[in-house]
């Protein structure tokens, strides 16, 4: 069995790459966001801790490693949205990284009514992932839309990606599952 120390080490060291293509030339940092595009990306930052943590339970929960490899992802993505903060001089909307624990009580609502309807059944863990997976790809699609800096373009197609390659992976496994 992994250690949890060992998987953190991996999860904390996981990073989606980030573009330097926004930076202005002679000023060091990067062009200023808009209103929307920095609220779209603090939100991202706690909906993906959110993701995270739904599925790190639900990997403790049913020991499948299609929880454990989401989980990751999902610390890569957090990573990312982390640095593209630091770059955009944004505050980081967790103060609190432990799991289940949330600025917004909508946040923490929301994860502990995932969480319980992940435990019913292994089957039921999976249609909480696909209902996780699918949302973020209509948020990730509209948070493109919006976005004017090639940076957030970047990151969120490769979380987009991410999202949908976890999509097909749960939705496969759950036509497995449901079969036995």
């Amino acid at each position: 069995m992994r250690t949890l120390s060992g998987m953190l080490l991996i999860l904390m060291t996981t990073v989606i790459p980030v573009s330097a293509s926004d930076a202005s030339p002679g000023q060091g940092g990067a062009t200023p966001l808009n209103t929307r595009e920095a609220e779209t990306l603090v939100l991202m930052r706690e909906d993906e801790k959110l993701a995270r943590d739904v599925y790190w339970v639900l990997y403790m929960y049913w020991q499948q490693d299609t929880w454990l490899k989401a989980m990751q992802q999902r610390q890569a993505r957090m990573n990312s949205i982390g640095l593209l903060l630091e770059q955009y001089d944004l505050p980081d909307p967790l103060p609190d990284n432990r799991p289940g624990s949330f600025p917004s009580p909508e946040s923490g609502n929301l994860y502990t009514q995932l969480v319980a309807r992940g435990r019913l059944s292994h089957v039921d863990a999976i249609d909480v992932g696909i209902e996780i997976e699918k949302i973020d790809i209509t948020d990730l699609l509209a948070a493109l839309h919006e976005s004017r800096h090639e940076t957030l373009d970047q990151a969120y197609r490769t979380m987009l990606d991410s999202s949908r390659q976890t999509l097909n992976e749960m939705s496969a496994l759950r036509q497995v599952i449901a079969r036995r």
